[in-house]
Parts: C-alpha cells; structure tokens; sequence
C-alpha cells in the first residue's frame, strides 16, 4: 500500500503496489498507538483490553480504506481533466504527498515527456495545472546501456528523466518527485550523478533537498495550504 513500499509478490517479475498511503501517515499510526498504550494499562484478561486493540485496528482500516477511496477519486479527476485538455499520455502514476492522503502528485508519462500536477480532493477549480518536463533521455547517449544505468531506471520503476548541470548528467527519480509543488526547474528528491570514467560510469547519489527553519516551515505550509484546495 505504502508509496515506495515493498510490492506484493517482490522479488517476482510481476509485482505491484497501490501506493495509496504516504510511508509515514500519522492518520494511519496514532491509533495503533493511542489504542496499544491504553491496553498497555489493562489487565490481560480483560474485555475492555480486546475491544481496545480490535478499535485500534478498525480505526486503522478504515482509513486505509479511505486512501484508497481518496485515490481514485484523484486519479478519475486527472484522468478526466487530461482528456479536456487534449493532452495524449501513456499512463499515469499517483501517490500521496508527505502526512496526508487528501493532496495527490501524479506522474503522467506522455511520451517524449511528462506531465506533472498536484491535485487536492477538495480543489475547485476547473482543470489540474501540469508542469511539462522533457525525459530528455538521448542525453544518455552511448550509456543508455550500462548496467548501472538500467539498475537506476529499474529502481525508478522508468519514472525518470535525464538533465544537465553544466556537463554532468543527473539521473532523476520522479517517484518521490520534487521538494515543493512540480515547477520546471525545481529539483528532484532522488537525483544522481552520472560521471563517465573511462570505459565505466560513476553513479554518485546527490543528497536529497533538506530545508531547514524558516525554510523548512514554508515548505510545510504551503504544502498544507495547498492540500486545502484551489
């Protein structure tokens, strides 16, 4: 269920994910915890103790549910905003943002490009705004091959595209997608360094964006404000 999760039936060929639920939802969490902490304090025998732990669970669930529900939902609406806009894709992939399973980022490949949105259940505007970023993948040239290169883009799931910083190549994971709302310049949570070296080719992983103070807490509010809807 869990974006970048462990898929049902890995390590075969054919696994799969929803990708429903964000890693960490303090929605899913608290209560188990709220719940596993009062039973903590009853005696073992007791029934209060089992209806306790059975509510934790039941809570739990039906917000797992809910996720899914929420999921659709978002994925309909982008489907249909996509289709009015006239905009030719492949597929789409969507997950939840950080904490929440109300604002949605969605991954829609179209081709020579992709097409990336933010959606919140409770917007009202008209159509999703997409952001349109090139793969970019010729930029891989005679390395397009190499096994590294292939092992990035099994990890990536093919959700990538390919960018320069002065001459060096940045492999991009969309996956977790960008710190903040998709812009055409921002930068990718997972990036890597591609440095050829001779006849070899050197992956170096590139430290995630990590905003601090002020920063970090404009991040979070916007993020906030903008899962309330537009």
């Amino acid at each position: 269920h869990t974006s970048w999760g462990t898929q049902l039936l890995w390590p075969l060929p054919y696994k799969f994910a929803w990708n429903n639920i964000f890693v960490a939802d303090f929605f899913y969490t608290l209560p188990f915890l709220v719940c596993l902490l009062i039973a903590r304090f009853l005696k073992r025998n007791s029934s209060a103790r089992r209806k306790v732990n059975a509510a934790g669970l039941i809570i739990s669930s039906a917000y797992m549910a809910l996720t899914l529900v929420l999921k659709f939902i978002a994925h309909k609406d982008i489907e249909r905003s996509l289709a009015r806009q006239e905009i030719v894709y492949e597929s789409i992939s969507t997950r939840p943002t950080p904490l929440n399973a109300v604002l949605w980022a969605a991954n829609v490949n179209a081709g020579d490009q992709y097409h990336l949105a933010y959606y919140s259940v409770f917007d009202k505007k008209a159509e999703v705004d997409f952001v349109t970023i090139d793969k970019a993948h010729n930029l891989l040239g005679q390395w397009a091959d190499h096994e590294k290169v292939h092992r990035l883009i099994r990890l990536s799931q093919n959700e990538y595209v390919i960018s320069l910083r002065g001459d060096t190549m940045i492999f991009n994971d969309l996956r977790f997608g960008q710190f903040n709302e998709p812009s055409t310049d921002g930068e990718f949570v997972f990036a890597y360094k591609l440095i050829p070296n001779g006849e070899d080719l050197i992956v170096e992983e590139i430290p995630p964006p990590r905003p601090e103070g002020d920063e970090f807490n404009d991040s979070m509010s916007g993020l906030y404000e903008r899962a309330l809807g537009e």
